[in-house]
């Protein structure tokens, strides 16, 4: 039976003999779907890389500076997870990789006909009347941090290490699972990011709407379903079915998003920001945060600083 939690260590041993060279490669292969273990022990700038399928990009270790088609370069960080639609190249810069501090990421590759069979059985067995869970692949290019995929990439893994008869089914039930986590995380990412654009067209865009311009205010759900006006049942259904969050963690997520926009373009303090965002305690802000942005407020803030200068120094250099 595999433990709750993947130990990462046990790539270790895939890795006992190092080839030198930039880039070493291990892969596992299963039914419409490859994983491949990257691990890269030298610093290197503007390394290639191309998949001609769908691909989910997932760091384990160490770090990576992304360079993709229309977007500024950005630090690729453990616990981080990387959609890309196919045909999509990468640059990628390893400033951090040594020998003895080797850089890992995971990619795994899966065919569009899996995933459009898992999408066609998702929307057989979930009523969804928003339209927002959607596999996108033109629009598929985000980075994010959901506990729920990191645990279902870690199973993943495991299961591939593993000596077992049924591996393959397992491999396919647990990849419908990812790809359903993402549809759900991805409905989550458009809609917090797309707020502007959504205008009032629908319940969620007019309802989210309504409590980012009241995000100190303490929600009742009676008051949510009758600003989107549907009932109660109705209201749970469709956020776990679009978002699979709870209203209320809907909220937090409004809040939390909010908060990420004030550390990045505001010195206020931290504390300042979680009272202004609808937190009343502290440390229950900070927990929140990090349960969803896989890191601490003041290390959100600071990467982002970090990053900034990198973007400046990445222009200067190709003047």
């Amino acid at each position: 039976m595999l433990s709750k939690r993947f130990d990462p260590s046990k790539l270790d041993t895939l890795f006992t003999k190092r080839d030198l060279e930039v880039e070493s490669r291990r892969m596992f292969s299963a039914n419409k779907m490859e994983l491949n273990i990257y691990e890269t022990v030298t610093e290197a700038s503007k390394f290639h890389l191309k998949f001609s399928e769908p691909v989910m990009c997932v760091m384990l270790k160490g770090k990576k500076v992304m360079h993709l088609p229309e977007k500024k370069p950005f630090s690729f960080t453990p616990g981080e997870t990387l959609i890309l639609p196919k045909d999509n190249e990468m640059k990628i810069d390893f400033p951090e990789a040594t020998y003895e501090n080797a850089t890992r990421c995971m990619a795994l590759r899966i065919s569009d006909e899996f995933i459009q069979e898992t999408v066609r059985k998702f929307d057989r067995f979930l009523q969804k009347s928003e339209g927002f869970c959607k596999w996108k692949e033109k629009d598929n290019q985000f980075v994010f941090n959901d506990i729920g995929i990191n645990f279902g990439v870690q199973k993943l893994i495991g299961l591939f290490l593993e000596d077992n008869t049924a591996r393959d089914l397992f491999v396919e039930n647990c990849l419908e699972e990812l790809i359903v986590r993402v549809m759900q995380t991805n409905a989550r990412f458009t809609m917090l990011n797309d707020l502007n654009q959504s205008g009032s067209s629908n319940r969620i865009s007019y309802l989210s709407q309504h409590i980012c311009q009241n995000l100190t205010k303490d929600f009742t759900i009676d008051e949510l379903c009758k600003v989107a006006a549907v009932s109660k049942s109705h209201f749970f259904r469709l956020f776990k079915n679009e978002f699979g969050l709870t209203p209320i963690q809907f909220v937090n997520s409004l809040r939390i998003k909010h908060a990420q926009k004030l550390l990045r373009f505001t010195t206020k303090r931290i504390s300042e920001i979680c009272y202004e965002c609808g937190f009343n305690d502290i440390h229950y802000f900070t927990r929140y945060f990090k349960k969803l942005v896989g890191m601490t407020a003041k290390e959100y803030r600071n990467k982002k600083f970090s990053e900034s200068k990198a973007e400046k120094f990445t222009y200067l250099n190709d003047m």
